[in-house]
């Protein structure tokens, strides 16, 4: 565990030279997730306690804000892509080969998907949320505190969600409500 430590100790070092905010403790299975270069016109911001996997890339677009707060666990093979604004609750969990992705291409006929302008809609990760493996969390989603989202699952813009419940599918739908331990 001394290696995810180091790691995470030099890149929140580059981090914070930058000009972006790092909270402490800061774990990184890898030296830098960060696929784009790293400077003060975007805005960063990691909690105390996180962890990011290995092979998981973070791209923070030129005026886009990532904010991912306390006790998050960001796991390997990952995809995170701000170009406008990423939020992530605290206490919350990604399972790998997610994707979250605030922007999307334009599907107008008549002309070739790359000549379009995206379109874009912020991304809100409540707290103590978890993400199952595989899943797709695109523009405009918006998943409220508690909820968990089954393995393989997609969450759209209209996707209507609920605090403290399960859901699973492509698109999600609700599964059921989480219980209390007993």
């Amino acid at each position: 565990m001394l290696l995810p430590k180091i790691k995470g100790c030099l890149l929140a070092w580059r981090l914070r030279l930058h000009g972006h905010k790092v909270g402490r403790n800061l774990r990184s299975k890898d030296w830098d997730p960060f696929t784009c270069s790293i400077s003060s016109r975007r805005t960063i911001t990691l909690g105390d306690n996180v962890f990011l996997g290995r092979n998981l890339q973070i791209w923070v677009k030129h005026g886009a804000e990532l904010a991912i707060a306390d006790r998050c666990v960001l796991c390997g093979d990952s995809y995170v892509r701000a170009s406008v604004l990423i939020r992530i609750g605290e206490h919350s969990s990604i399972a790998e080969h997610s994707s979250i992705r605030d922007a999307n291409h334009g599907t107008a006929l008549g002309t070739d998907f790359m000549d379009q302008p995206s379109s874009y809609g912020p991304i809100s990760i409540g707290r103590d949320v978890w993400i199952g493996a595989g899943c797709r969390i695109l523009k405009g989603s918006k998943i409220p505190d508690g909820c968990v989202i089954g393995a393989n699952s997609t969450v759209l813009e209209k996707s209507k969600l609920e605090p403290n419940c399960i859901y699973g599918g492509s698109p999600v739908r609700f599964l059921k409500r989480r219980q209390a331990q007993e």
